[in-house]
């Protein structure tokens, strides 16, 4: 019997179609295919191989590299397990740390982190040049603040205001204030969606939903980044320190980096009005009273906002008409009053909605020290105005929801021709009007300068987010059925010309 042993290691293969030596992968053929192996004969039979002397010199070949073989199984055998010896067992040790760092660094390539962490960065210069601003503001308002301060220290006050516009608190020592300018993140959310939606360019492929997660990954480098700002950046002023909440610092920049960031990634390949249409057209396929009821609350918030926006410039006008804040307001003062316009404008929206709709709201220098607020507060509303009765004009501001929400249930009653759905669709407007504003009671803190609310230093305002929530709804719901009647009053009642047979 013919058997083929490896030129290399002399082990027998006995699979002849073999290419290569299971044992020591020495190839086992040319390139042509012939056999580079050496070939022996069978002791107990012989097999005619060409001429007698070719079966000869076989077996020679054969013999010389029988010895070979066994010197190096013994050779092996002498060495032993490889991995025994410390070298030995180190670097095989660190072939799963390169191993573990590569997929971590190509899951990190393949995974859009690396430019998720680029457009954290970029949003996060936005940031800074926000809280330039608003430094800015603090100091047209006082001239010697930061008088012969050096770039690092205003690079520090600029980051630390930037990183208060998050919500992040401020520490002046055991004291801490706070304030959401909301029109300040709406302009640092600019940043962060304009970052996140060029992060995206070249994945057009992505559906609305792929695209909104993938862009919201950036909230966790942004996160990451202004809690490493929160840290590296204090200001001692000697015996106090001013700091910037770290953590606060991490967990807001993580929660608005994702939501402006999932907002940039549905504009890469359409408008955020197109994305809204979307939402309530699958909305609309669910449940089109609900859908009428969100059409209705869009209305009354809609409305509410001009005539806030009409009362608060009328606020103004009557300020300066009276000779307010003062005679040592200076230009100075009415461009950092700009500034803190621009920056808390939706703040004095919601302040003043929440006085038409009579919740009160609290307006003072309050600041927390050590855990505790310290400060006096006084209370305002349309019909208690801090230590006396408010002004009978006053009362005029009624009339913001009641127009508002009239309108709302107005225009709900026009779009739709089934009477009957008049608790389905007015119950959806009042439930989605009183939760928007709610919501923005809540994050609504502001801490106006400049003799917006006193003629000097900043003053807390806050409405009450509760009463507001509680007040609106009943506001929508009331002034929204008067509008649903006098819309149904103008033509007959009509079967649903919709598909839902009157029901």
């Amino acid at each position: 019997m013919l058997r083929m042993r490896c030129p290399e290691c002399g082990a027998e293969v006995r699979d002849e179609q073999a290419v290569f030596c299971a044992r020591c992968g020495h190839p086992l053929a040319d390139p042509q295919g012939a056999v580079t192996g050496s070939i022996e004969s069978d002791d107990s039979r012989t097999t005619e191989l060409g001429s007698t002397s070719d079966l000869a010199a076989g077996r020679e070949g054969a013999s010389d590299r029988r010895p070979a073989a066994a010197t190096d199984e013994a050779s092996e055998s002498a060495k032993g397990d490889p991995g025994n010896s410390a070298p030995a067992l180190l670097q095989h040790a660190a072939f799963p740390v390169r191993d573990l760092l590569g997929s971590v660094a190509r899951s990190l390539r393949t995974g859009g982190w690396g430019e998720a962490t680029v457009a954290a960065l970029i949003a996060f210069a936005g940031l800074l040049l926000v809280g330039l601003v608003l430094l800015l503001g603090a100091k047209m308002e006082f001239p010697d603040l930061g008088a012969g301060a050096n770039p690092l220290k205003v690079l520090t006050w600029v980051v630390m205001i930037g990183l208060t516009v998050l919500g992040a608190p401020l520490n002046l020592g055991d004291v801490t204030a706070s304030a959401f300018p909301l029109g300040a993140l709406l302009a640092a959310g600019l940043f962060i969606i304009w970052a996140a939606r060029n992060s995206l360019r070249g994945r057009d492929a992505y559906t609305r939903g792929r695209r909104a997660a993938e862009a919201a990954k950036i909230g966790l480098p942004f996160g990451f980044v202004c809690w490493l700002a929160a840290v590296l950046f204090r200001h001692d002023l000697g015996e106090t320190v001013v700091s910037v909440g770290a953590a606060s610092a991490l967990l807001l920049g993580a929660l608005w980096g994702a939501v402006f960031g999932a907002l940039g990634g549905l504009q890469t390949q359409e408008s955020l009005r197109t994305s809204v249409g979307y939402s309530m057209g699958r909305i609309r396929s669910r449940s089109i009273s609900i859908y009428e009821g969100i059409l209705g609350a869009i209305v009354m918030l809609g409305t509410m906002t001009v005539l806030c926006a009409i009362a608060l410039l009328l606020w103004i006008i009557i300020s300066l008409a009276r000779g307010a804040p003062g005679p040592g307001f200076t230009i100075g003062d009415a461009f950092a009053g700009i500034i803190y316009l621009a920056a808390f404008i939706p703040n004095l929206l919601v302040t003043i909605a929440a006085l038409s709709m009579g919740a009160p709201i609290q307006a003072g220098a309050q600041v927390t020290v050590r855990g505790g607020s310290i400060g006096a507060l006084q209370e305002f509303s349309v019909f208690q105005w801090g230590d006396s009765g408010a002004a009978w004009f006053a009362l005029l501001l009624l009339l913001i929801p009641l127009v508002s929400c009239a309108l709302g249930g107005f225009s709900a009653r026009r779009s739709t021709a089934a009477t009957s759905a008049t608790f389905e669709v007015l119950g959806s407007a009042a439930s989605t009007f009183a939760v928007v504003l709610g919501s923005l009671a809540v994050l609504a803190r502001a801490r106006l300068g400049a003799g917006l609310v006193r003629q000097r230093g900043f003053a807390l305002v806050e409405p009450d987010a509760v009463a507001v929530t509680f007040l609106a709804l009943l506001w929508a719901a009331a002034a929204g059925w008067v509008g649903w009647k006098l819309a149904g009053s103008q033509r007959p009642h009509t079967v649903d010309e919709r598909g839902r047979g009157g029901a």
